[in-house]
């Protein structure tokens, strides 16, 4: 066991690490298991065989998968870069991609019980922090992961977290974020009743709301949370709590 799987590992509490699962006369060992979900951290080589055989066997006795894989050597070495596609800063290029992922589904496939997360930041401080893969470039279907795009929601092992978190998609992110807003006034403009008056920033007295720039929601401490529309380029839905503000507000979610 390396010493970046260690520290992983012991995020959790002794009792939901190294838990064994036996199923049809197979037995595994799970890095860490909490309810139905096995956390998996992946720093040594792995098989295509191992990486499918494995999935199977969690996911036949009930469990989701969370593999979380350590990229920092990639990341450092600039085999894995950031690059902006699409106006997107979330996206990835990977050179000479772990081929054992090919054998799982596609991350974006949003009915999958198997995830896929990444470690790319040795500072200590940091660490703990991952983020998910919610898209890769394919072959026919297949995951190649040649080009990636991450969650804009990072997750933090290192402190209080729900697993659940570990599967979630963009309305999940939402609600969650919702729920622990103060007050909160919702601005869509595509929702059916939505009235004009709502578009009106409360602040400023300003008609017609904007995410950047100046006066920008995205950098007023009254924004909650800003969601980007995939459906529609260059559109958000704007959820404001003022007179409430938010110290590390606003949340920006566009997975």
């Amino acid at each position: 066991m390396s010493d970046w799987h260690r520290r992983m590992q012991n995020y959790f509490s002794k009792e939901y690490q190294e838990v064994v699962v036996s199923h049809k006369g197979i037995t595994h060992r799970a890095d860490v298991i909490i309810g139905d979900i096995v956390i998996e951290f992946q720093n040594s080589p792995l098989s295509a065989e191992e990486f499918y055989e494995r999935n199977k066997f969690y996911t036949e006795c009930g469990y989701r998968v969370a593999w979380v894989i350590n990229l920092i050597e990639p990341y450092n070495e600039e085999r894995l870069y950031h690059q902006r596609i699409n106006d997107s800063d979330r996206y990835m290029k990977w050179n000479y991609p772990k081929k054992f992922l090919e054998h799982g589904p596609l991350p974006q496939n949003k009915k999958s019980k198997i995830s896929i997360w990444i470690s790319i930041d040795d500072d200590p401080e940091v660490e703990g922090f991952i983020s998910r893969v919610i898209w890769s470039s394919q072959d026919y279907d297949i995951p190649n992961y040649k080009v990636i795009k991450l969650s804009a929601n990072e997750i933090d092992l290192s402190s209080k977290f729900v697993p659940q978190e570990l599967f979630y998609w963009k309305n999940d992110w939402v609600k969650y974020y919702l729920k622990n807003l103060p007050s909160y006034s919702t601005k869509v403009a595509w929702k059916k009743g939505c009235p004009k008056v709502q578009y009106i920033c409360p602040k400023s007295n300003i008609f017609g709301l904007k995410v950047w720039g100046d006066g920008g929601c995205k950098y007023c401490n009254h924004c909650g949370v800003i969601v980007e529309n995939n459906y529609k380029k260059r559109s958000f839905d704007i959820y404001c709590c003022y007179p409430n503000t938010l110290e590390d507000g606003p949340y920006e979610i566009d997975d």
